[in-house]
């Protein structure tokens, strides 16, 4: 009997596809176990970069609720989820904000938020995929935020959502990402949390930026009153800030000012408490508090103390600049601040105090304690220091108004630094091809100026009266030398204010301001500064007593010394005066009366110890029927107008009567 053969071919093709289907279902368990493990592992990174952002803000929700913070931190969030590009950053960024202070429904509607983003993040998987979830997620919630529009006159809980809008943005997004579907599609499951987590976040948030509001109307009217040096109305605003926000730190600063400039003795202790309480609060931006404890320290006659704490101040300012400045972020939606004069004078005090210009710079105020100890050369440096900074920093918004300053606090000491200023001239063409400027300054004084940069104020059509944008020659020379013209080059004027497009055409006037190792001085065309001159004949201003009872002794002591001299050309015949040089810390302007004519000077030039001015085409003093006239110098400035009348004398010349 034969037996039969067993075929193991045949029994391999009839085992095959069970063992392929196996193994198909072995592949399909160990993906999706790999899948489980990856979503899993995603799900756990997320936890760990997202609780301990949640776990600060709870336990900041126990502190004590400040408005200012609020709204601060709130911003700073926004501007994270905007600047950052992955989600690890952002949160890392997050994570070391510093919520205290936060008021807690905010914290509670900002991690719902959170939650929707945390829940977006932990299915992604693949580190590409996550960085672009965070890119698409941010931007459309950052846009969809912009689209709960708060129903003014509702109640509070009153909010619209465009969800039209909001729908076509995630549809722009989807298609925009056509590459990354499965990241623009994890939204579509989301959609509904992330309306509702917006909605809820605009609703709570809303109470709370009208009481900041309310705060800012405040800040405001302090700044302004301050600017007025009406002190008592500032620090009574102030101190309404104050209450209405314990924690914040503009209001506080303002009212130490206003007790500093306005206050007496007894309110000494009270400035004292508000530093105290702003160094405790806000150690790391400490710069603007330490330049008042110095002022503090001066106003108690401790001027070694007042020293320490300006350097402190002067240490801490680079440090803090930036984190200062950043606090500026919330005025950013108070835009319209910068469509006024008075808008604009509340941002540039802001500023100012955030940077440390003005009457929060510390070199200014050491230069202020030097120049009263006679110790001029060493006042001169900390004031040449300070401008030298805002050149590092290039921060010419500040420059404008720091001239001004210095002429404030400083006065005669700052126009003694270089009190030649009136024979710089500022030469300004417009070039010939193209829509730009050349720029030049005429040095008639015998000084030098070393390491010399440029500044422009240009005065736009739709700006408001001493409203200027500061701008730099396009380079730093090494020196402007003495009866030499220095060309600086040439100035492109393609710019925006207020949104609007300008040009060389919308230039109602130009000033320049001079920034030296030597000096820093305004720079003005003759025509600005025969137009101001011009300006203060029509309407006189008052100046200050000092300066008036200053004005005149050097008046009269300068037409007691000067010498007049009858000058013969042909066709020119004319009249050299000169003055002593003690008359240029006045920044004088000159023109000479005579015969019934004004007449400017040809040649107006200091030499050695004086001022030489030619003027020419009087009169034809060889005629045979020629007779003198009075001769009246008319010396105008900032500080007022003074007369200097000679009649004629023996022969060919005049001596002098007296001062009008």
């Amino acid at each position: 009997m034969t037996t039969p053969r067993f075929r193991y071919d045949r029994l391999f093709i009839g085992l095959l596809p069970v063992v392929l289907l196996a193994a198909g279902v072995g592949a399909w368990v160990w993906d999706g176990r790999r899948e489980a493990a990856a979503l899993a592992d995603a799900a756990a990174n997320a936890h760990a970069e997202v609780d301990p952002v949640k776990a600060r803000m709870e336990a900041a929700a126990r502190s004590t609720p400040d408005i200012d913070t609020t709204i601060r931190v709130v911003h700073e969030i926004d501007r994270a989820l905007a600047d950052h590009h992955s989600m690890r950053e952002y949160l890392a960024a997050a994570a070391a904000q510093d919520y205290r202070g936060v008021a807690p429904d905010v914290l509670a509607a900002r991690q719902r938020i959170l939650d929707v983003l945390f829940r977006l993040y932990a299915l992604q998987t693949q580190a590409d995929e996550k960085d672009e979830l965070f890119a698409v997620s941010a931007e459309y919630l950052l846009k969809t935020m912009s689209l709960v529009q708060l129903q003014g006159g509702l109640a509070p809980t009153s909010v619209a959502v465009d969800k039209v809008q909001a729908q076509k943005l995630l549809d722009q997004l989807r298609e925009e990402k056509a590459e990354h579907s499965r990241v623009a599609n994890a939204l579509r499951g989301e959609e509904a949390a992330l309306y509702e987590a917006v909605a809820t976040y605009a609703t709570t948030l809303r109470p709370h930026l009208e009481a900041w509001d309310k705060l800012c109307l405040l800040r405001d009217r302090a700044r302004l009153a301050a600017r007025n040096r009406d002190w008592p109305a500032a620090r009574a605003a102030a101190e309404a800030a104050i209450a209405l926000s314990p924690g914040e730190q503009e209001a506080h600063l303002l009212a130490v000012q206003a007790i500093l400039e306005g206050g007496t003795a007894e309110d000494l202790p009270r400035a004292e408490a508000l530093l105290s309480e702003l160094l405790e609060r806000h150690p790391d931006e400490s710069a603007p508090a330490l330049l008042l404890q110095g002022v503090l320290a001066r106003k108690r006659g401790d001027e070694p103390a007042a020293t320490l704490a300006f350097q402190q101040s002067a240490a801490m300012y680079p440090k803090q600049a930036a984190r200062l400045s950043d606090m500026l972020d919330p005025y950013k939606q108070r835009a319209f601040l910068d469509q006024s004069r008075e808008g604009s004078w509340i941002l540039e005090s802001y500023r100012s105090t955030m940077v440390g210009a003005g009457f929060y710079s510390p070199d200014l105020q050491l230069a202020k304690g030097l120049f009263d100890a006679g110790k001029f050369d060493a006042g001169k440096q900390h004031v040449l220091e300070h401008f030298g900074r805002r050149r590092a920093q290039a921060q010419w918004d500040f420059l404008l108004s720091d001239i001004q300053f210095c002429l404030e606090l400083l006065g005669e000491d700052y126009r003694a630094i270089f009190p030649e200023d009136a024979w710089l001239d500022l030469v300004v063409e417009p070039e010939l091809i193209g829509g730009g400027i050349t720029l030049a300054v005429d040095n008639r004084s015998e000084r030098t100026l070393r390491n010399a940069t440029l500044v422009l104020a240009i005065q736009y059509t739709d700006m408001l009266p001493g409203q200027y944008s500061a701008v730099a020659a396009e380079r730093t020379l090494p020196a402007v030398l003495p009866r030499e013209a220095t060309d600086f080059g040439r100035l492109d004027i393609d710019t925006e204010w207020l949104g609007k497009p300008k040009t060389r055409a919308d230039v109602v006037q130009h000033r320049a301001v001079l920034l030296s190792d030597d000096a820093v001085v305004w720079v003005d065309t003759d025509a600005f500064k025969m137009a101001e001159a011009k300006a203060f004949r029509d309407a006189p201003r008052r100046p200050p007593p000092a300066m008036s009872t200053k004005m005149d002794t050097l008046a009269r002591d300068a037409g007691r010394v000067a010498t007049v001299a009858a000058v013969t050309r042909l066709g020119e015949d004319g009249v050299v005066l000169r003055l002593p040089r003690g008359l240029s810390i006045l920044a004088p302007v000159f023109t000479l009366e005579y015969a019934g004519r004004t007449i400017t000077a040809t040649k107006n030039v200091i030499e050695g110890d004086e001022i030489v001015l030619d003027f020419r085409g009087l009169a034809n003093f060889e005629a045979a029927d020629a007779s003198l006239g009075d001769l009246v110098l008319t010396v105008g400035s900032v500080f007022g107008e003074r007369k200097l009348r000679w009649t004629p004398a023996d022969g060919m010349a005049w001596r002098f009567v007296g001062v009008e």
